[in-house]
């Protein structure tokens, strides 16, 4: 599984986001209706195309400043933004890295710095055991119906154990505190372990 490394500016306009988390590899709709969020794809859009998702601690918060975010989130690259005619903007993103936010500073958007995550694999013999119990609990929890048919399949194709992991945790109905959790750890392995405590939670849940 080989590492990837990632060109990113060192400050980028932030788009706070909702009751979700985003995951590297990823290709996302996020639609955007506050200014705080627009001003920033627009700033992203007349530079380098280059965003900030981060969520928020507190989903109620209108007008989020830095404080009210989580200190990881996931740099994308801006594909595509259609402006809507109630004035809302769809933005597609592709994800690419996680990385830490720093030094927030407000003007129309918010901006920050931002510094990357450097993957971790952790110990080999331990990541493929993990790997093969990660896919074996997939298969439990995709039966229960869990998880639409398509993505269950777009999921059990990927051979990158992380790229898995990641889908997986973003297609569950985890907690956004769990889901964050997954976000913010940089070690595969210890990614995977949590991923599988949360599995086995979601099962036991399933099962009563």
């Amino acid at each position: 599984m080989p590492t990837e490394t990632h060109t990113l500016p060192s400050n980028v306009p932030v788009c706070p986001v909702r009751g979700s988390v985003i995951y590297p590899t990823m290709v996302q709709h996020i639609d955007a209706s506050r200014a705080i969020s627009i001003g920033a794809i627009e700033a992203a859009m007349a530079s380098d195309k280059v965003i900030l998702i981060v969520s928020q601690k507190d989903k109620d918060i209108d007008d989020p400043k830095g404080s009210d975010l989580y200190d990881v989130g996931t740099a994308c690259n801006v594909l595509r933004v259609r402006k809507n005619p109630d004035g809302t903007v769809q933005m597609l993103v592709s994800a690419v890295a996680r990385v830490r936010a720093s030094n927030y500073t407000r003007g129309d958007h918010l901006s920050a710095d931002i510094t990357l995550l450097t993957p971790e694999q952790g110990d080999t013999v331990e990541l493929q055991a993990l790997s093969r119990e990660l896919r074996e609990r997939f298969e439990a929890i995709a039966s229960g119906g869990k998880i639409t048919a398509e993505n269950v399949q777009t999921i059990g194709n990927k051979e990158d154990i992380g790229e898995m992991a990641d889908h997986i945790a973003f297609n569950l109905d985890f907690k956004l505190e769990d889901k964050q959790a997954l976000l913010e750890l940089p070690s595969l392995t210890a990614r995977i372990r949590k991923l599988l405590t949360l599995l086995d939670t979601a099962q036991e849940v399933q099962a009563v």
